[in-house]
Order: structure tokens, then sequence, then C-alpha cells
């Protein structure tokens, strides 16, 4: 029989974008419409990120977008966009925050501008594979 092999850790890094709308409105769910404004960015200003982010098979992307709910944001209002970033995807973290704020001033298409008034991480975490097993075994 083979050596069991000693489980490798899941690097994450949770951010945290804090807005302020210009006035937004979407057509419906915003996931797609991020996922395109984002990458648009990166690739202009940073390729290696965009290489690193969004040049690979959609099953192994090293990022993962938690849109805002609402669809509409009147000027003024304050929301949030969550985006977590995943192993190698985390060196590419300044090049992400610089890639929202530009798209910020530039604006969603379709959407709307915002300005980003605070980027916050919610905690650098680190797991491990056995922990999720154990987890879920005990739900």
């Amino acid at each position: 029989m083979g050596m069991v092999q000693a489980a490798q850790p899941l690097r994450m890094l949770p951010l945290r974008f804090t807005l302020r709308s210009r006035g937004i409105r979407f057509p419906g769910f915003s996931g797609s419409i991020w996922h395109g404004g984002i990458g648009q960015m990166l690739a202009k200003a940073s390729p290696q990120a965009f290489a690193t982010l969004y040049q690979t098979e959609p099953e192994s992307r090293l990022y993962a977008i938690l849109p805002p709910a609402e669809a509409e944001y009147p000027a003024g209002a304050i929301f949030e966009l969550r985006m977590t970033l995943f192993g190698a995807g985390i060196e590419c973290a300044l090049a992400v925050a610089q890639a929202i704020a530009e798209l910020g001033m530039i604006g969603l298409r379709p959407g709307g501008s915002y300005d980003v008034i605070a980027i916050s991480h919610l905690s650098p975490l680190l797991y491990h594979r056995a922990r999720f097993h154990h987890l879920a075994a005990s739900a």
C-alpha cells in the first residue's frame, strides 16, 4: 500500500470592499458584471494577475466573488463587495484592490460607478482538508 500524504493547507484571503454608490442599478444578478469588470481592469493594469486569476478553467479559479445583494443602490448608499483569493491568487491582492478602485472610477457596465471607502480582510484563514472532513462528518 502507498503512504498517506499529509494534507496540504488551503490558503485563503477573504477581502471586504466597502463601497459608496454614485448611483448603481444592475439588471439582475451582478456577479458576472463584477467578474467581467474586474477582469478587464486586471488585463489592462496587471497582466500577470489577470493570467493568474482569469486564464484558468472555471472550476480551478483562484478567487470567488460575493456580489452585493441588491439590484439598486442610490447615490450615497454604502454597500459591500466580497472577494476571496485562494492559493497563488493571494499574491494578486494588491492588483485586485487597485482594479476594483479603478473600476469604480470608470463604472460598471451595466451598473454604474462607486467610490471605494474601505478595504479590509475578514481574517487570513488557513484550513486543512482534514478539518473539512472532520466538520462534514460531524454535521
